[in-house]
């Protein structure tokens, strides 16, 4: 059975933090689900490496192209927090709460 879980982010970028949604699809040891914020909207695959370790992939538009980003990340929690590889721009660390409401 899959269960969707909606997480508040905060990426930190070189041009600063970009807020935004996080909402996961976990069905067993697979993910599936999307990012929303103010750079746009990518869906996003992956599974679990432990209980508590994921590891995602998803494409992002920008103005310079298309961007691989390999994500890996930690549940502890009520909170989520990794990193996103985006090839030769580096790692940007993220942080996330559950969502109430």
């Amino acid at each position: 059975m899959s269960q969707a879980i909606t997480y508040n982010i905060e990426i930190e970028t070189p041009l600063g933090v970009i807020p935004g949604m996080l909402v996961l699809n976990i069905d067993q040891q697979n993910i599936s689900g999307f990012c929303s914020t103010s750079q746009g909207n990518a869906s996003l695959t992956g599974k679990f490496i432990s209980e508590q370790d994921v590891i995602c992939s998803t494409n992002v538009s920008t103005p310079l192209g298309n961007l691989d980003l390999k994500i890996s990340g930690k549940f502890e929690g009520d909170g989520l927090s990794g990193k996103a590889k985006a090839g030769v721009w580096g790692s940007f660390p993220f942080k996330g709460k559950k969502h109430q409401g």
